[in-house]
């Protein structure tokens, strides 16, 4: 409060001051990603001071940061003699899902489920569980599987599988599936998001198959 006395008159002011804060991340990134951060509040022209506890697992430049790998560190900002803080906890580029139980599914079908998604390397990896639920029929064959990749409403890489998988009558079976082999993949889809995890989309897929007695 600022009081000012004029002519005997009392006047007052109430002056709000505003601490300064970060934005552009919730305090949770995913591996291999970036994002930019920005400090609200400040009014000071001098520079800002970014810095990480951590390197290994945190990069930041001109408020840039780069999550390296998995772990927790500390980014910090120090403008106009105040340091900002904040703790960033950086989780790996995967997306999973428990897998179906076959005796939860019909008989006499063809199921599938993605259980997985992930990076090794430079490679992007779809796993993806087949349940063969006939009760007297093996399934040697899976045909035409139309794996495709979604993000931001576009389709990003799409592969056709053709693959023997030599399953029991009454049996699931887990088959690995390399969608992309683009590096740049690797630092730019997040698929540990929920938001992106439903756009891993295999419902268009179909299968034509042999089977034996």
């Amino acid at each position: 409060m600022i009081i000012c006395k004029v002519d005997g008159v009392k006047l007052t002011c109430n002056v709000t001051v505003d601490t300064p804060y970060m934005i552009g991340m919730d305090g949770t990134m995913t591996e291999g990603l970036s994002c930019k951060m920005r400090i609200i509040g400040s009014n000071s022209s001098k520079k800002e001071r970014w810095s990480s506890s951590n390197k290994k697992i945190l990069t930041v430049k001109n408020g840039k940061i780069t999550a390296k790998k998995t772990g927790v560190a500390t980014l910090k900002c120090k403008v106009n003699g105040i340091t900002i803080k904040k703790k960033v906890t950086v989780h790996k580029n995967v997306y999973t899902q428990p897998s179906a139980k076959i005796k939860d599914m019909l008989l006499d079908r063809i199921y599938y489920q993605v259980v997985k998604t992930y990076f090794s390397g430079n490679k992007l990896k779809v796993k993806i569980k087949l349940y063969n639920t006939y009760t007297d029929r093996k399934l040697k064959v899976i045909k035409a599987l139309d794996v495709k990749i979604y993000a931001n409403g576009r389709c990003l890489h799409q592969r056709v599988v053709n693959k023997k998988v030599n399953m029991k009558a009454y049996s699931s079976k887990t088959i690995t599936v390399t969608v992309s082999k683009n590096s740049k993949m690797k630092h730019t889809i997040d698929l540990r998001n929920n938001a992106f995890t439903s756009d891993i989309n295999l419902q268009t897929a179909y299968y034509s198959y042999k089977y034996t007695y």
